[in-house]
């Protein structure tokens, strides 16, 4: 983060709407609150950050931010273990994840696919 404190608010801001695009939304609203300690007035970095903080989830009851979806990479992994037939593989990532991500609907709908694949049924508690 060294490098990046040296770069100027338009660049911050180029770099923060790139790993937007990207689905690094972690480190694009650590740029735009860098930009805004700089220039607190900025307003594109204001409209920035508060683009992806509407667009996360709340907090958890426990006050801890609660993240939905699991990241470009792991989503990946599950799309290539379904798309190869690799039913129980993608059980066991989807278990795994589903404590990460426990509102995650789509590691849910991928561990339903692989239920039902491997036709099995599990009671709801």
């Amino acid at each position: 983060m060294e490098k990046i404190k040296k770069l100027s608010i338009d660049q911050l801001l180029s770099k923060a709407k790139k790993m937007t695009k990207q689905g690094n939304t972690s480190t694009a609203k650590q740029l735009y609150k860098l930009a805004l300690e700089h220039q607190p007035s900025n307003t594109l970095a204001k409209k920035g950050l508060a683009k992806l903080e509407k667009a996360e989830p709340g907090l958890k009851a426990n006050g801890k931010k609660s993240h939905l979806h699991p990241s470009r990479d792991e989503t990946n992994q599950l799309n290539d273990l379904f798309n190869k037939g690799h039913m129980h593989g993608l059980e066991l990532v989807c278990e795994s994840l589903s404590t990460k991500y426990p509102d995650s609907e789509i590691v849910f709908n991928f561990l339903g696919v692989a239920f039902k694949e491997q036709k099995k049924n599990r009671r709801s508690d």
